[in-house]
């Protein structure tokens, strides 16, 4: 209103633009942090895994207590208490948001970050499912 009664000096739709390179600054801006923290949570989430295999019990395999989940060709099941551990110096819900917002968390419909075990899982547990891939763990299994 003020460029349109002369008050201050701009061309029309100046303001427009600046307002709108602005919110595209802290947009690229705010997706970077994003991505780094994602980066980084896979990061401690692939060393712990890969330190420990032998925690995660193969799915479909011999019968036995799983220290910190299951695992099968596609996804790495972590208990809730690994999941915390983990991530002990961050907020482990924050962390599966961002699992989820990249695509690396299973899930089950609903709001729940968590994904329900299968019947072949006794008392099926939840967990939280993150794709194997993401991981790059090779297993010889």
């Amino acid at each position: 209103m003020a460029t349109k009664f002369g008050l201050t000096g701009w061309a029309p739709g100046t303001a427009k633009s600046a307002a709108y390179e602005l919110f595209r600054n802290w947009v690229d801006a705010r997706d970077s942090a994003t991505r780094a923290e994602i980066d980084e949570a896979v990061a401690r989430t692939r060393d712990y895994v890969s330190k420990n295999l032998g925690r995660f019990s193969v799915l479909g395999g011999s019968v036995g207590t799983p220290l910190d989940g299951w695992r099968d060709e596609s996804w790495i099941y972590i208990t809730p208490e690994c999941w915390r551990m983990i991530h002990k110096d961050e907020d482990a819900v924050e962390m599966a948001r961002l699992y989820h917002t990249a695509g690396l968390l299973r899930t089950q419909k609903g709001k729940s970050l968590q994904f329900k075990m299968g019947r072949s899982v006794p008392k099926r547990p939840w967990v939280y499912a993150v794709r194997a891939s993401a991981l790059v763990i090779v297993t010889s299994d």
